[in-house]
């Protein structure tokens, strides 16, 4: 049901704004001369009287639609021309708008003309002269003749047409409209009347109220979430101070299973222990005395009726008083905190562990019963098995019914038309019921899903978009633009309906942005946007909530799935004013897809895909001088070098997205788009500069220039006021042009600036105010690495960085490449308190660090390449601070190369209390001293610190850590019991590694999960107290000191050892039970493996390379459970027979290169002493010097096979292969290689997907 026209009320709104606004009636004042005639100017005046009329009847229209499920013909019809006028109406009034907006600019650009004529001795700028006086005729035109200003109107929208003849005709259209109200019976009703409430209430409850009686049989996918609930019904769970009882929401868009949910915990058994249980429907009509009674008459099982609600709340006191209840209130819409604070009063009689269950579409309104954080539930979709159970269960009864072959095959178009709700779900399944041929099912598959059960899924949807606010029900229309599955940010939203026109101009301190924002999370927790799984940045549209946009939208937004296809469906009508494609290719004639003489009235225009035909774009710049009302367009990955000028004619644009094109130049044209907003050219790597005249953008307000090749920023764009994204400001060699950032006082987001190499004077930095600008979150402050600024000394350097000091409300700061030798004084302040992160990298001239631990909110700090800095000291945690970096959770030192020494002060046992990472890489000259006492460290990481000799402080929370080429580490211990990843690699003098002295009389689990210890060639003892053993003579690494209870080591899951000449063989009694993951590799003195290695009862995955004296695996075997097995470069003098390989029944890849005897004395494999598991997916062979043929026809399930350095090869037994391999190498196998030449192969290998001989 189509009921696009059902948000007329926002529209109109907009117009009343519009007609009421300074441009458009600066432009009245302009063309009073005679441009108008005088009863034209009543006409205009009149507009919003007959508008205001119309708006009294249009409650009463809006609500005919939907009591007659748009089957009122006459109202539609009536409304779809209001529709269509008040667009036509719009377009004229912002082009009065604009032509205001161009005068008052022409006249600035002849103040600054004179200004600068005034100043100028010469004629160098005598072609700009030459513009400005045609810009000053225009000004003289419009100011001295109105009739010239029509003129000019008409010849803007290129239409031919005398102005006023237009004026008039929407006027007569405007008559007719009102003229024809009382015809259709359209009465005046309360003005911005809701469409659903209470004289619809019968109509939506008759087929919505629900029980507490589960319908179910079984409910599938929401596990989890009942024992969440029932959990949180059950423990004593605090309540609210004055409160007896608790709100569990239940929340998740309409057709997801919270009434479901509900009932299944509503009937659980285990809340029998409540003394008294209420189910209630709610409603969107919210009637506390009607809600109140309800809950009274479900514990009472009595009918009662009150006069008033004063006597039923005082009832139902009495009834819930010192008692344990359980309420369930289904299909919570109220908004309002007061109808819930009137209907909770009595509740508060109710004993303690009292419980109320609340499901709601709406996150404010769970917000509004329990506002504490993490108290809703929040359901997710149902996954694809538990889908297909639930259509099953409602096609046949049965949820695991067997079908034919045929019919599964189906299975999975049938999940994925229902997109994880279970509505559909349902929904589909009924319709199966009764279709008995596959052909019927097939016919299902291409049937449209919400067609399916009109009266339940689609109703189920509309239900939640006509309780939306009118300007929301716009918003989300408009959303019809974009693609199936399309991930958007909220930004990219908000800057398409702000061109549209959809949200209001700026309200008190509000900017039109944060309404958007407003209005775009007032979707969010009405489910109608869900986060996508790419970030939390990121949303998308549920498949059916795109539905809903398309049905609501009409036929004035139009999605072109595919333009290569011609068909009705793909044609747009004759009202459209939005146009998107999802995919743009050659087509030989637009007439097929538009209606070409409407295409001047479209307002939207976005490509959505980044491919495109190389000779579609040529089609579409075609189409742009013809979009005379275009607000959006958007050609993003068009591959287009350079746009039309026709680009400048479009004077509604204010949205123009030309990312990721290969344009080197911008059309200057462009500058005469006064209405501009939006301007994005990310990605646009040739683009080397931007528009001379951007001056002239006075409402630009958003600005990409992300990954172009922009050198500078044009002069005069300071211009831009309202300007609030600009992440690039580049300064050239016009250094005062930093001055120009003044005036954007609106900024906010992330700036970069970069270029400051060429500030030479530190009043033009003083002049950019960064300190007043307290929208920006991040700053970052770049000068070119490697510059030298001659002639520049080192006080104006310093000067030139103090006089950035940013706003004190800045959370994210970086400095980069800084030339001076020291940091200004802000840089540590205390009064910057939003400050949460802060990068300094390149500064290589300071010598000193900022004091930085004065900064109450600091979170995370890098400091990178600052080459002059030898010592961080007590200048660091900044002199005098009691509780240096008290919010500190990750540091991070890189690339410091002159860094000696971290000096302990008194401040260092109380400073970084709430240290969680630190990291240090690539300091070669630190030698000694980390903080003596960091008590919640969780991550260390010290890489490439050749000179650091001195042991690691005391960390009792430490969980991961990794220490790499520190090559005069000698010992690292005191490793706490909290340890779960150690990794320590390339530390050549490292001789101990150990826990902390207790570790072995403690009955403490130690955490361990991940050990990996490579090239270490002096390490003697690891994670072993017994130095003295290790020192008595015996080489022997002791890797797991002796007796060492195995529940200890229970956790370990991952355990690597590489290049340690010291390990010579494993404790007697060692056993790892939880071990997953076991590599030993270039361990040239291992003489055997663990004796209970058998006992390994997780191990999946083992390889073992490079360990020369390995002869024997031990006597119990390998373990049974192996994934993965990998044997390299040893020196088995076991035969393989021996191995029982055929007992690895888990077994899917085995690889086997240079093993020794064992595999030289092999002329067959495997044979018939040697068995293979038919459990084997991949198999390796390499080495076998004596091999003379593969035989692997029982290995039935082999998919992979690879044979290397088998010179005797000659074929494979029977010439033949499994049947289901899909990938074959042969390298350096001379003989069989000559073999697979021959005919009798040929067919096995025609099967063969991956095929690699040489």
């Amino acid at each position: 049901m189509a009921i696009g026209e059902t948000f007329l009320s926002a529209f109109l709104q907009v117009l009343f704004e519009k007609l009421m606004s300074p441009g458009v009636n600066m432009f009245m004042k302009l063309v009073n001369r005679g441009g108008i005639k005088q009863e034209q100017q009543q006409t205009l005046k009149q507009w919003e009287k007959q508008l205001r009329m119309i708006e009294a009847v249009l409650s009463d229209a809006e609500l005919k639609q939907v009591e007659s499920n748009n089957n009122n013909n006459g109202v539609k019809s009536w409304m779809m021309d209001l529709q269509d006028l008040a667009y036509d109406l719009e377009d004229v009034l912002d082009a009065f708008a604009t032509q205001a907006q161009f005068y008052e600019l022409m006249i600035k650009q002849d103040n600054h003309a004179r200004v600068s004529n005034s100043n100028s001795n010469s004629n160098s700028n005598s072609n700009s002269n030459s513009a400005r006086l045609t810009n000053n005729n225009m000004v003289q035109s419009i100011v001295v003749g109105g009739a010239k200003a029509v003129e000019h109107l008409s010849l803007m929208f290129n239409t031919g047409q005398d102005f006023s003849a237009r004026i008039e005709e929407i006027d007569q259209q405007l008559k007719e409209i009102l003229s024809q109200t009382e015809g259709l019976g359209l009465s005046v009703h309360l003005m911005h009347q809701q469409v659903t409430p209470q004289r619809t209430e019968r109509q939506w409850k008759s087929w919505r109220e629900s029980t507490s009686l589960l319908c179910e049989p079984f409910v599938y996918g929401r596990e989890g979430d009942r024992i969440e609930i029932t959990h949180r019904l059950l423990n004593d769970e605090n309540s609210s101070p004055g409160n007896n009882y608790v709100v569990i929401p239940i929340v998740g868009k309409g057709g997801i299973g919270k009434t479901t949910l509900a009932q299944l915990v509503y009937n659980d058994e285990q809340v029998d222990v409540f003394a008294l249980k209420a189910w209630v429907y709610v409603s969107q009509v919210f009637d506390a005395k009607r809600i109140t009674t309800s809950i009274l008459n479900s514990i009472t099982g009595e009918t009662n009726t009150f006069c008033d609600l004063n006597q039923a709340q005082v009832r139902l006191k009495q009834v819930l008083t010192n008692k344990r209840f359980l309420i369930v209130l289904d299909d919570m819409w109220t908004g309002k905190y007061s109808d819930w604070n009137d209907l909770r009063t009595p509740l508060r009689a109710g004993a303690k562990g009292s419980r109320v269950v609340a499901t709601t579409r709406s996150q404010k309104v769970a917000r509004i019963m329990n506002p504490h954080p993490n108290s809703m539930i929040s359901l997710e979709y149902l996954s694809d098995d538990d889908c297909w159970h639930l259509i099953m269960q409602h096609a046949f009864d049965d949820a695991n019914i067997a079908l034919s072959p045929n019919f599964s095959s189906m299975r999975d178009g049938m999940i994925k038309k229902c997109k994880g709700i279970p509505m559909v779900a349902k929904a589909l399944g009924g319709h199966l019921r009764t279709k008995v041929e596959e052909s019927e099912w097939q016919e299902t598959l291409d049937y449209d899903t919400l067609s399916m059960d009109e009266n339940r899924v689609l109703q189920v949807l509309e239900l939640s978009f006509h309780d939306l606010p009118s300007h929301l029900k716009r918003c989300f229309a408009y959303c019809s633009i974009f693609p199936y599955d399309h991930i958007f940010t909220e930004k990219d939203v908000i800057l398409l309906w702000m061109a549209e026109g959809l949200l209001p101009g700026n309200v008190g301190n509000k900017q039109m942005e944060d309404i958007g924002h407003e209005y775009f999370h007032d979707l969010v927790s009405t489910s109608f946007f869900d986060r996508s799984l790419k970030g939390s940045e990121y949303f998308k549209m549920h498949s059916l909530q795109s539905d809903l946009s398309r049905q609501v939208a009409g036929d004035i937004c139009f999605a072109i799935k595919d333009i290569s296809v011609s068909n009705d469906s793909q044609k747009a009508s004759c009202r459209a004013r939005h146009i998107s494609f999802s995919k743009l290719d050659e087509h030989e004639d637009y007439k097929d897809l538009f209606p070409l003489k409407k295409v001047s009235h479209f307002r939207t225009f976005a490509h959505f895909n980044k491919h495109i035909h190389p000779g579609s774009s040529i089609q579409v710049l075609d189409l742009v001088r013809k979009f005379e009302c275009m607000r959006v367009l958007q050609l993003p990955h068009m591959d287009v070098k350079n746009f039309p000028d026709a680009i400048g004619d479009l004077k509604l644009l204010r949205y123009l997205n030309l990312s990721y094109n290969s344009i080197e130049e911008l059309p200057d044209s462009i500058s005469n788009l006064v209405n501009l907003q939006t301007l994005l050219l990310k990605g646009c790597s040739k683009l080397q500069k931007l528009l001379t005249n951007m001056r002239c953008l006075t409402n630009l307000r958003h600005v990409d220039i992300d990954g172009t090749s922009v050198q500078e920023m044009p002069s005069g764009i300071g211009n831009l006021a309202n300007l609030q994204t600009l992440q690039n400001f580049i300064i050239g060699t016009n250094a005062p042009i930093i001055r120009e950032l003044k005036n954007m006082r609106y900024l906010r987001g992330k700036l970069t600036i970069t270029g400051l190499e060429n500030v030479v004077n530190s009043n033009d930095a003083e002049e950019a105010r960064l300190h007043e600008k307290s929208g920006l979150d991040e700053l970052e402050m770049v000068w070119e690495w490697g510059s030298f600024t001659n002639g520049v000394d080192d006080n104006t350097k310093i000067d030139v960085l103090h006089q950035l000091e940013p706003h004190k409300s800045t959370k994210v700061l970086t400095i980069r490449n800084y030339k001076g030798v020291t940091f200004p004084s802000w840089l540590g302040d205390p009064c910057f308190i939003n400050m949460v992160i802060i990068n300094l990298v390149g500064c290589e001239r300071c010598e000193f660090l900022p004091p930085l631990g004065k900064l109450p909110s600091l979170k995370e700090l890098m400091i990178q390449e600052m080459r002059g800095l030898k010592t961080v000291g007590c200048d660091f945690q900044g002199v005098g601070c009691s509780d240096p970096f008290p919010a500190l959770r990750t540091l991070r030192f890189k690339s410091m190369n002159s860094w000696e020494s971290w000096l302990q002060t008194s401040a260092d046992n109380r400073g970084f209390s709430c240290l969680e990472e630190l990291s240090i890489k690539d300091c070669p000259s630190l030698q000694q001293y980390l903080p003596s006492c960091l008590p919640l460290l969780q991550t260390l990481e010290i890489q490439h610190c050749k000179q650091l000799y001195a042991s690691l402080p005391s960390l009792p929370r430490l969980q991961k850590l990794i220490i790499d080429d520190c090559s005069s580490l000698v010992m690292v211990d005191q490793l706490p019991f909290t340890l779960r990843q150690l990794v320590i690699s390339s530390c050549q003098k490292l001789q101990f590694v150990e826990f902390g002295e207790s570790y072995s009389s403690s009955g403490e689990k130690i955490s361990l999960e991940v050990v990996e210890v490579v090239n270490c060639q002096s390490l003697s003892t690891l994670l072993c107290k017994d130095r003295l053993q290790a020192h008595s003579g015996n080489i022997e690494l002791l890797l797991f000191e002796q007796g060492l209870c195995p529940s200890k080591l229970s956790l370990l899951t991952t355990l690597t050892i590489s290049e340690c000449p010291y390990l010579i063989s494993f404790p007697e009694d060692l056993v790892l039970s939880g071990l997953r993951n076991l590599l030993i590799s270039v361990c040239r003195n291992l003489e055997s493996l663990p004796n209970q290695m058998h006992n390994f009862t997780s191990l999946q995955d083992l390889i073992l390379t490079n360990c020369p004296k390995i002869h024997y695996f031990p006597k119990g075997g390998l373990p049974m459970n192996l994934i993965s097995l990998y044997l390299d470069g040893l020196s088995m003098e076991q035969p393989m027979q021996e191995w029982e390989l055929q007992n690895l029944n888990s077994l899917e890849k085995l690889s086997i290169s240079d093993v020794g005897w064992s595999s030289n004395s092999i002329h067959t494999f495997p044979n018939q002493d040697i068995d293979l598991p038919s459990s084997l997916l991949g198999l390796a062979i390499s080495g076998f010097p004596n091999l003379k043929s593969v035989s692997c026809l029982r290995i039935l399930n082999l998919s992979s096979l690879y044979i290397r350095r088998c010179k005797e090869l000659e074929n494979f037994v029977d010439n033949s292969l499994p049947r289901g391999l899909k990938e074959l190498w042969v390298v350096q196998c001379p003989l069989l290689r000559d073999q697979m030449e021959r005919d009798p192969l040929r067919h096995t290998l025609s099967c063969i997907t991956h095929l690699r001989v040489y």
